[in-house]
């Protein structure tokens, strides 16, 4: 009886610290998922940061090529 006395406490630890381990990844998935939100928006703004930038140049050199 001592024998499965000992299991029983084994496994429910194990349990804990399986039940630990899964709030602590689902804690760090919620802080990727936020980080990869914040990159996805950065990603966006930068791009349109590019087209603008570009659509000012082609709009300066056909003024230049005008004047």
């Amino acid at each position: 009886m001592l024998f499965l006395a000992r299991f029983r406490i084994k496994k429910k630890h194990k349990v804990l610290s399986l039940e630990r381990s899964v709030v602590e990844l689902e804690a760090r998935a919620e802080d990727l998922e936020r980080e990869a939100a914040e990159l996805r928006r950065e990603n966006w703004w930068l791009k349109e940061m590019l087209i603008m930038k570009g659509r000012s140049m082609r709009t300066s050199k056909q003024r230049s090529k005008q004047g």
